[in-house]
């Protein structure tokens, strides 16, 4: 009998404990947009490369050779993530220049 109860308790802690880890990940894995956008340093300018979301780019009229420089408030160059893989995965706020000068700030939702 004490077996049994044993078994029971443990069982719905490893239960509880998945479903909580399972939350968790899924809150953070929507919390903030996807990207994905290939960039590369060139003379210390981050430049737009190629975005995943082609049509969601048009859109919001981002384009190849755009240059990135704030990602959610921050400035791209203090990003370390850049150095050993040049991609944005995510952000929920870009600041663009584009080929004319003129600055965008872009909320993504």
């Amino acid at each position: 009998m004490v077996l049994n109860f044993n078994y029971k308790k443990w069982f719905w802690l490893a239960v509880s404990t998945y479903l909580v880890i399972g939350l968790y990940l899924l809150n953070v894995t929507y919390s903030k947009p996807v990207l994905s956008m290939d960039v590369q340093n060139e003379d210390g300018q981050w430049i737009l490369i190629e975005p995943y979301y082609k049509e969601w780019a048009e859109k919001h009229k981002i384009k190849k050779g755009d240059i990135i420089l704030e990602v959610d408030g921050k400035q791209i160059d203090s990003l370390r993530d850049l150095k050993y893989e040049p991609v944005i995965r995510a952000a929920r706020e870009l600041k663009i220049m584009k080929d004319n000068g003129a600055v965008i700030n872009l909320n993504i939702k």
